[in-house]
């Protein structure tokens, strides 16, 4: 059961303060969505409402609790989110649910072929809202940093052009990027953490 105050255990995660960070690779299936990313397709299976605070602190506690991406399964993301993903062709699932003010979640599991097992997270508005993702970011990038933080996760921000600036975090097995927009989370996602194959074949190769 959620806490009833999360800002009340939050606070001594935010009293730590910034730490020492490590860089950590990781390869992304896709680049991350700035705009509304492609609806999750929904099936017969409708998933629960939640505010965006919530959800997040669901989807915190489902990272933390494993140690390897691939433990990140459709069956412990329903034990520990109460979201029930629909199956896909890419060995997982994925879901979208409601939060507020024309957003919503979404959440998706695969194990693709090249790349291994990855999960995502992320806001995804709807069409017909202009209501900005600061209207249901009360839990923001402070919050996930330090919840991530106080777990035992080091990282540091990493810049890219636009859109592929982000957050990214290692702790043993457990490899993760937050992208971002201003104050807010839009997308986590954690991949597996073996490179691509065929990109360390062309290292050796270049070498």
């Amino acid at each position: 059961m959620l806490p009833s105050s999360p800002g009340l255990w939050l606070l001594p995660l935010l009293l730590l303060g910034a730490c020492a960070h490590q860089p950590t690779a990781s390869v992304a299936k896709e680049p991350p969505a700035t705009t509304e990313p492609a609806s999750l397709p929904q099936g017969d299976i409708v998933a629960p409402r939640y505010s965006a605070e919530e959800i997040s602190i669901r989807i915190l506690r489902l990272i933390d609790s494993v140690r390897h991406t691939s433990e990140l399964t459709p069956e412990r993301v329903r034990g520990m989110t109460g979201v029930t993903l629909n199956s896909h062709s890419h060995g997982g699932g994925d879901m979208e649910g409601e939060i507020a003010n024309g957003w919503r979640y979404g959440i998706s599991v695969s194990n693709w072929s090249d790349i291994g097992p990855q999960f995502a997270f992320r806001f995804v508005k709807r069409e017909d809202t202009a209501a900005s993702i600061e209207s249901v970011c009360g839990f923001n990038l402070t919050h996930y940093i330090a919840y991530l933080e106080g777990r035992g996760f080091t990282g540091e921000l990493h810049r890219g052009g636009p859109g592929a600036t982000y957050w990214r975090f290692h702790r043993g097995q457990v490899p993760i990027r937050l992208y971002f927009s201003g104050p807010c989370v839009n997308m986590v996602l954690v991949n597996s953490p073996v490179e691509n194959p065929r990109r360390l074949r062309r290292r050796r190769n270049d070498n």
